[in-house]
């Protein structure tokens, strides 16, 4: 849980139900104990994009969301601010015996993505202006410049 430090009260219910406050993370180790939880509470739209990614079920103690993807994938639940629906919503999560799915092309490989869609549009006016000018088509194909390399 990430959250500032409170009072000897918030400690105590804490402690009885099995949370640990925590000071604020840095982005790095909060990603990590994201990515180890077995469930996630949050308030923030970053944080319900990132449990999906991670496939971790997330509780959003919010009315709404701008994420709505990650509720109609289903790592998300949206339970409000009512103490009850939060409680219900972590119990639905928690008993789930499957994780929610990541949504399509959120891979982490969109720049992999973007280049090449940079580099079939440069192709693209290259060929273009290529036979424009009268040059030779085998020539344009095959030249070195043309050719992309992908790593994995």
């Amino acid at each position: 849980m990430e959250a500032n430090k409170q009072s000897d009260g918030a400690k105590s219910v804490s402690q009885r139900i099995g949370i640990r406050l925590l000071e604020p993370q840095g982005y790095l180790d909060f990603l990590c104990l994201m990515k180890n939880a077995a469930l996630v509470v949050t308030d923030s739209g970053g944080i319900q994009e990132e449990t999906t990614c991670l496939g971790v079920p997330c509780v959003t103690v919010r009315e709404n969301t701008e994420r709505p993807i990650t509720v109609t994938q289903g790592t998300n639940i949206i339970a409000g601010t009512d103490k009850e629906k939060i409680k219900e919503a972590i119990m639905c999560q928690r008993t789930r015996h499957r994780k929610g799915t990541v949504p399509p092309k959120w891979d982490g490989k969109a720049g992999t993505r973007i280049v090449a869609a940079i580099v079939q549009e440069l192709q693209r006016k290259r060929l273009a202006a290529d036979l424009e000018s009268g040059s030779d088509l085998a020539t344009t194909l095959s030249s070195e410049d043309m050719r992309v390399v992908s790593r994995k």
